[in-house]
């Protein structure tokens, strides 16, 4: 039995004419399946970012290696119309993904497991 779980810290960066304002969001994930992994990222940016979409936004996952965060971003990726491949970039460190029709210019994917 596959057994996903991870943590997702997510960050909302507004700018104002008063200055900066960061918001921090933490929230636990278990899964049961990779399906059930990528299938919850178009719930988790339903109901927990797509009102705040028009700002800058990060999404920082942390889990194991294997945990499902990979399967997590390909799910947001997809649900947010990226028609690319994601793969994870452990190895690269950061992957850049460019959107042709979406309110969204990038979508980058960093992996900073190999950085100490």
């Amino acid at each position: 039995m596959y057994i996903f779980l991870f943590q997702y810290y997510f960050l909302i960066l507004s700018y104002s004419s008063g200055g900066s304002v960061i918001k921090l969001l933490v929230m636990k994930f278990k899964s049961l399946s990779p399906e059930e992994t990528y299938n919850s990222a178009g719930f988790f940016w339903e109901n927990f970012v797509k009102k705040n979409s028009s700002q800058a936004l990060v999404i920082c996952l942390y889990g194991d290696l294997g945990a499902g965060k990979t399967v997590f971003v390909q799910g947001l990726a997809h649900f947010l119309g990226l028609v690319d491949k994601i793969n994870s970039p452990t190895f690269v460190i950061s992957r850049k993904y460019c959107f042709n029709n979406s309110e969204f210019k990038h979508f980058f994917h960093l992996d900073f497991y190999r950085l100490e």
